[in-house]
């Protein structure tokens, strides 16, 4: 419900661009609340011209909740996220960004157009998070240069070169804003100066991995030319295999590729294609996001490639009735015919989805779990001449596969058939990466930093996951200090060294689980029992406890960290 007195800011620009003083004073205004916003702990998570109200006499704005935003601007949502908001980085979402869709909000302000735009949903993910927007001042030579450098650092691709605080980008504003009124003119700087991050933030980028991303990008390259392959990834528990595989997000995008992912399950491990099945139901899905001109043309060639066959995969995959219409059941067949037409119906769908304008990555996680049913389709998938365009993609812990492991077997057997297989390793972060990882994340220079990366790194042999636990345990519990005369979070060694910290990670993540409230606790255990991923409306049917006593203790776990 709009305010009165107060206009959508979404109207005001269908009008036309607004001059720089009044969009730096909006932007002003919009950094006192986002702050106190983000004071709170709260993302808005949807700021777009369609969120914010302005007086009629453009003094005064007020920011609309994230969902009321959302309904609102449901038609053009995509132009306004975050590279991280579109799903296709391997980037978790926090409240940098929302400085991303306020640097879009401003871009649009100042030129009458958002930075980016497409009725094509993929070009409009792959502009975000790849594409640099023209510069304000090549879009309108009357924008001063230091305004358009400091909504290019909003808009920066990665999170940590945006703004890390409403704060510091204030104060860059209201520099300009104080400027502009008195002389008329903005003098350059460095944008962020005076932009503190005084928030713990553990560094998204990955370290000491550039071998093994060279290898993942050189076989996804291979499959755009046309191969079908395998490549095995293995390191330990907590080494980061999984974090590497999405470092193919970007490229994916650019290529139009399609990127699905399942996980076998060491509970329900004797179902036979769960986690395949579990891959390709997000795979209809992402088609099921497409334009009604495309879903219309992936119903002519499913249809075609699965014939009158569909209620074969219907039965695995229930949801690719939404594309291919209502399918009759398949006639029944004795057991090794039903499985041998299943097998051949997965292969004509895989088909037709892997092509040269869209290549198919499946990434399998937990491979120790595979059942002999999903192996076999894959030997089928992996040495098929009519499969082109195909990575497959598999991890798993090296403790837990030996030369008697089935899948040691079916890696055998391919080898033999002359399918391309290869392998990954993925080993601990050596003391140089380690150091770099700490010191972007304390904002402290390597010196400093090196005595802390020594103890560490002795405590957790370099897994990153360790890594990642002992640092946010060590925040918890106080022994990091934010240093506002260096920008950074300060430390005693000696404190660190004898607090009696842990060096098993088991011992550290039950340490994290007991400070959690009975509650949270409880609930936790709850959702690990439903399975490695859980589904809101399912998890209440089986909660004792009432929705809203659920999310608060579910919203412990995650400030935890204990779940994403």
């Amino acid at each position: 419900m709009d305010t009165p007195g107060y206009d959508l800011l979404e109207a005001v620009v269908r009008e036309g661009p607004l001059d720089v003083s009044s969009v730096m004073n909006i932007a002003s205004r919009l950094c006192g609340v986002i702050g106190e916003l983000h004071r709170r702990k709260i993302t808005h998570g949807a700021i777009s011209p369609a969120s914010v109200l302005i007086d009629r006499g453009r003094t005064d704005v007020q920011l609309v909740s994230g969902g009321a935003a959302g309904a609102r601007g449901a038609g053009r949502g995509g132009v306004y996220v975050s590279p991280e908001q579109t799903g296709r980085m391997n980037r978790a979402v926090d409240y940098r960004t929302d400085f991303y869709s306020l640097g879009a909000t401003l871009y649009e302000l100042l030129t009458g157009l958002p930075p980016f735009s497409s009725d094509d949903s993929l070009e409009l993910i792959h502009a975000h998070i790849a594409r640099i927007p023209t510069p304000l001042t090549e879009m309108n030579p009357a924008i001063p240069d230091q305004v358009s450098r400091i909504v290019g650092k909003l808009l920066a691709k990665a999170a940590e070169d945006r703004y890390q605080s409403a704060l510091g980008l204030q104060h860059d504003v209201d520099r300009c804003q104080a400027e502009w009124i008195s002389t008329g003119q903005m003098s350059l700087f460095q944008p962020g100066e005076q932009d503190v991050p005084d928030r713990f933030l553990i560094p998204q980028k990955l370290y000491g991995r550039q071998r093994e991303v060279a290898g993942l990008l050189r076989a996804f390259d291979e499959t755009c030319e046309g191969t079908t392959a395998l490549m095995l990834v293995s390191g330990y528990s907590g080494i980061g295999k999984t974090s590497l595989i999405h470092e193919l997000y970007k490229p994916i995008v650019r290529q139009r590729a399609y990127f699905i992912a399942g996980k076998f399950d060491q509970i329900v491990r004797n179902v036979p294609y769960g986690a395949l099945s579990q891959a390709l139901r997000s795979l209809v899905w992402q088609l099921l996001t497409e334009s009604e001109a495309r879903l219309l043309q992936w119903r002519a060639r499913l249809s075609d490639a699965l014939g009158t066959n569909g209620g074969v995969l219907a039965e695995v995959i229930p949801d690719i009735e939404l594309i291919l219409g209502k399918q009759p059941p398949p006639p029944p067949l004795d057991a090794t015919e039903t499985k041998n037409r299943f097998g051949y119906m997965f292969q004509r769908f895989v088909g037709a989805v892997a092509q040269r304008e869209h290549p198919l990555v499946v990434f399998l996680d937990d491979l120790p779990w595979v059942d002999a049913a999903t192996l076999e389709l894959l030997h089928a998938l992996l040495t098929s001449p009519e499969i082109q365009h195909l990575l497959l993609i598999g991890a798993y812990r090296d403790n837990e596969i030996d030369d008697g492991h089935l899948l040691t077997w079916a890696t055998n057997r391919l080898q033999a058939s002359n399918a391309r297989v290869s392998r990954l390793s993925v080993g601990p972060l050596q003391l140089p990466d380690l150091t770099s990882f700490l010191c972007d994340t304390l904002h402290r220079d390597p010196a400093y930093i090196e005595p802390l990366s020594r103890l560490i790194q002795k405590k957790t042999d370099g897994n990153p996951f360790f890594v990642i636990q002992f640092l946010q345990t060590l925040e918890q519990e106080g022994l990091f200090t934010f240093d506002p005369e260096h920008g950074g979070w300060s430390f005693a060694i000696d404190a660190i060294a004898e607090s009696g910290m842990t060096d098993n990670v088991v011992d550290l993540m039950t340490r994290k689980i007991r400070r959690l409230s009975p509650t949270a606790q409880e609930l936790l255990t709850l959702a690990a029992c439903m399975g490695n991923q859980f589904d809101w409306n399912a998890f209440l049917t089986v909660s004792p406890q009432l929705p809203h006593e659920a999310a608060n203790g579910l919203a412990e776990a995650l400030e935890a960290g204990l779940l994403q």
